[in-house]
């Protein structure tokens, strides 16, 4: 089995915030993931069935292919998918999406503004359960 320095574990961060994007990217990589990123939904399904991710970490309220039925259809496409729901959404809905998100197939879920400590914690929770492309 190869290391973790050369065999990265891969991870795909959906948000319509491009600096959320750009600063969940930049913690990670500085963590020694490989990631890529996606500005919705839709864009993020097209990457995930071409490409294998270990995590995907996604906003749940987006235009275009929400968070929620982003994460429907990754789980439809691959049972094992890990999922990590993020969402700043508004104060009166914010926690029924983050928990909708859980019931629909996401691991963990977290609420925006978004910590260092919580992101790293939670990512490295739900990818120490086994690395997806150790196994296919």
């Amino acid at each position: 089995m190869e290391s973790r320095s050369t065999n990265k574990q891969r991870i795909l961060i959906v948000d319509d915030d491009e600096s959320i994007r750009t600063g969940l990217s930049d913690l990670l990589i500085l963590e020694g993931y490989e990631v890529v990123t996606a500005g919705n939904g839709s864009i993020a399904r097209h990457l995930y069935q071409s490409y294998l991710f270990d995590l995907i970490i996604t906003d749940i309220i987006m235009p275009s292919t929400d968070g929620l039925r982003l994460i429907l259809e990754i789980i439809d496409y691959d049972a094992d998918a890990k999922i990590l729901a993020i969402s700043g959404g508004g104060r009166s809905g914010k926690l029924s999406l983050l928990e909708t998100a859980l019931k629909f197939g996401a691991l963990k879920a977290l609420s925006k503004p978004l910590s260092v400590e919580e992101v790293l914690s939670a990512v490295e929770e739900i990818l120490s359960e086994g690395n997806k492309l150790e196994h296919e």
